[in-house]
């Protein structure tokens, strides 16, 4: 029998294994998500609540040093919390509740296709939900029923955003026209009629309302029109239920029409404002305010919405970008609960599994952090000068990398912990990046490609011919010192051209697949084999440099690589991630979820079991799928057709190269840790007795190139 026989028969054996695994997404900046906060309830300084614009609902015991996610399974809009244990959830048409801090959740139906986001609790047991179309249900028996209220009259659409009560028949609530001003009412009957309150025109619009007694009131407004900013934000206090109103200056500010978009008042002397990025304090009955701006709190724009205030020192405010904000003194001073940054990230490049780089901009310029750990902890890098903005970044080995600024370069040659200014000014534009190797770069921008053989002092141009301005750039890679590849979409009619250049770009050649479709994304492991995903959705593999090309049996991806001849990677943002071994034939999905993205914005997988992502509100997730042993019975997701190189697959105590000649074999976990080096001096058998059940990755190293298999050890 020959050698390669006895192998088939070890990969049907392998037909009747399966490999568990588990695979998953973890965010690790910024915490506890990097989704905007649509709601929040703290009922004590220690126990709160979160909900986040996916829906998701997150708790605290620690006064929101940490969050755990409680796993809901409903469109969760608005949290609100009695004491620790006994809260609501508003869902629309229903309102969920919990007798055990969120471990367990009751629905409550209020009524079929009504939409209501918001639930307020005058006590335990009598409460109101509100929303769309001016509709108030009440529940008097602590939301386990619910009776619709008064819709607000009139053709024009109305929904409530705030409401509060007196005691249990007096109360106000703020409501909205769609795109006309808001409106203030009143019901003295335990809101089951309500009259509107006649707001003077100089006060602009209602915003919010906080209530000390049953004709006690003060409410924020927004501003009318001013020449300049910042102007003044205005509140006003009226003791007559609302007939005359007493002005009070809470400070300047910079939004409009927003001046004020909530208040509230805990006694007579002390109570709190907001808008969208200043909160302001007052203990004297609204005389004098404290005015703190939020917004430097994260250098990057904010949105304040939301807030809960568990005792008279201790404060939440909650909203966009994302943001949560605390205070223990009363408003005095907040500070970011957020762990992480939320600066907008653009790029991510990781050169093993644990040393990586990611770069983004906020307010103050460009930003780049780096990782040693895999992305538990970052730190900012180094600049002799701080950037605009990076457009691009690109390492040659561990150490040595490049950083792209429009007109010139950084380098750094410590795996990106510090930078300095390489190359400025000149004709050239340097968008994106390629480094094949320490001294040979290539860079492109709008109309130009340009080369350097000196690691970057010196640069030729190698535009190809009639690649001018006007084309955008969707794809470029050069896989060693002359092979390069380059996709380029024409802006005015949408056409398209693939490259490419055998000479380091002396000259170029056109390629063409699929009409000539748009590349969405590219990747090449070397000269040969590369991958490219289609604005069409279609997915094309290569093993001859574009000569040919084979349709993959999967569509869509943002992200491809290819790893190997062998070893394919797509990925569509958060939703969908799948592996070939068959060179991008045919591709197995490993990951799915309804988690999509809206802000990712960069990918970069090392391998099938490594991944990270970026994106905007300084979203850094990591991807992980740990091989964690072999069952009985199940089956193997797809084989390599490559040749197979050792025997048996699956083995036990023994492993026999098939190839005469070889550097060495080294095989490794799938973590990439190594395990064991094999040189060819030591034969063509390898005892492998001591490896525990598993995955593991054989190379074969050999004079020029090398070679990768799985193997299944019992």
């Amino acid at each position: 029998m020959k050698p390669y026989t006895v192998l088939i028969v070890g990969i049907i054996l392998m037909g009747n294994c399966k490999i568990t695994s588990a695979q998953k997404w973890t965010l690790l900046s910024p915490k506890p998500t990097y989704q905007s906060i649509r709601s929040v309830s703290f009922p004590s300084v220690d126990t709160g609540y979160i909900v986040t614009d996916d829906a998701k609902v997150m708790r605290t015991m620690d006064s929101g040093e940490t969050w755990v996610d409680l796993n809901v399974q409903f469109d969760a809009l608005f949290v609100e919390f009695i004491n620790n244990n006994h809260g609501f959830i508003t869902a629309f048409d229903e309102v969920y509740s919990t007798e055990d801090g969120g471990e367990t959740w009751q629905a409550h139906l209020i009524e079929p296709f009504v939409s209501c986001w918001e639930t307020y609790f005058y006590n335990d047991t009598v409460g109101f939900a509100f929303g769309w179309d001016g509709y108030i249900a009440k529940t008097t028996d602590g939301g386990i029923s619910w009776e619709g209220l008064q819709s607000y009259p009139g053709s024009d659409i109305f929904y409530y955003t705030e409401m509060e009560f007196a005691d249990l028949n007096t109360g106000y609530a703020v409501g909205q026209f769609e795109h006309t001003d808001m409106v203030l009412r009143r019901t003295d009957d335990g809101g089951y009629n309500w009259v509107d309150i006649e707001i003077p025109f100089s006060m602009g619009y209602v915003n919010s309302v906080a209530v000390l007694g049953p004709d006690d009131i003060w409410i924020g407004v927004g501003a009318n029109a001013f020449d300049s900013l910042p102007c003044p934000a205005n509140v006003y206090h009226s003791t007559d239920g609302g007939v005359s109103w007493s002005v009070h200056v809470v400070g300047e500010t910079f939004e409009l029409p927003d001046a004020i978009t909530r208040i509230h008042f805990f006694n007579q002397l002390q109570g709190f404002a907001m808008n969208h990025r200043q909160v302001y304090s007052t203990f004297d009955g609204g005389e004098t305010w404290n005015s703190v701006y939020i917004e430097p709190l994260y250098h990057n724009s904010i949105y304040l919405g939301e807030y809960s205030w568990p005792d008279l020192q201790h404060g939440f405010i909650v909203g966009g970008g994302p943001s949560l904000v605390k205070t223990s003194d009363g408003g005095l001073t907040f500070t970011n609960m957020l762990s992480g940054t939320i600066d907008r990230y653009s790029i991510v490049v990781f050169n093993d599994s644990l040393n990586g780089i990611a770069s983004g901009y906020n307010s103050m310029g460009s930003t780049v952090i780096y990782t040693e750990d895999s992305g538990d902890n970052w730190e900012p890098a180094l600049f002799d000068s701080i950037p605009n903005r990076i457009l691009d970044i690109a390492f040659a080995d561990k150490y040595n990398g490049w950083a792209t600024i429009g007109n010139g370069l950084y380098r750094s040659n410590d795996g990106g912990h510090s930078w300095n200014t390489l190359y400025l000014g000149g004709e050239n534009e340097f968008y994106r990046i390629s480094s094949p190797d320490l001294n040979h770069l290539f860079v492109c921008g709008n109309g130009s490609i340009s080369k350097s053989s000196d690691g970057g002092f010196a640069w030729t141009d190698i535009t190809p011919e009639g690649f001018t301005t006007g084309y955008a750039i969707s794809a470029f890679q050069f896989t060693d010192t002359l092979t390069g590849f380059i996709a380029i979409l024409k802006v005015t009619d949408n056409s398209s051209r693939f490259l490419k250049t055998e000479d380091a770009g002396l000259t170029w050649t056109d390629i063409l697949f699929d009409n000539n479709g748009v590349v969405r994304a590219m990747d090449f492991c070397d000269p040969l084999n590369g991958i490219v995903s289609l604005k069409n959705g279609l997915i094309y593999t290569t093993h001859d440099g574009g000569e040919t090309w084979i349709q993959a049996s999967i569509t869509t991806a943002d992200y491809v690589k290819m790893i190997d001849a062998q070893t394919a990677i797509i990925a569509l943002a958060g939703t969908k991630i799948a592996v070939s071994h068959d060179g991008g034939t045919t591709f197995n999905i490993v990951y799915t979820s309804n988690e999509q993205w809206p802000y990712v914005h960069d990918i970069c997988f090392l391998d099938e079991t490594h991944g990270f992502a970026v994106g905007y509100n300084g979203m850094i997730q990591r991807y992980s799928a740990t091989l964690t042993g072999v069952e009985e019975p199940g089956n193997l997701q797809t084989a390599s057709f490559q040749k197979p190189f050792f025997s048996p697959n699956p083995a036990f105590d023994r492993i026999t190269i098939l190839e005469k000649s070889f550097k060495y074999i080294s095989i490794t976990a799938m973590d990439g840790s190594l395990i064991l080096s094999h040189p060819e001096n030591a034969g063509n058998e390898i005892n492998i007795s001591m490896l525990k059940p598993g995955i593991y990755m054989v190379s074969l190293h050999q004079r020029d190139g090398n070679i990768a298999q799985k193997l299944v050890k019992y």
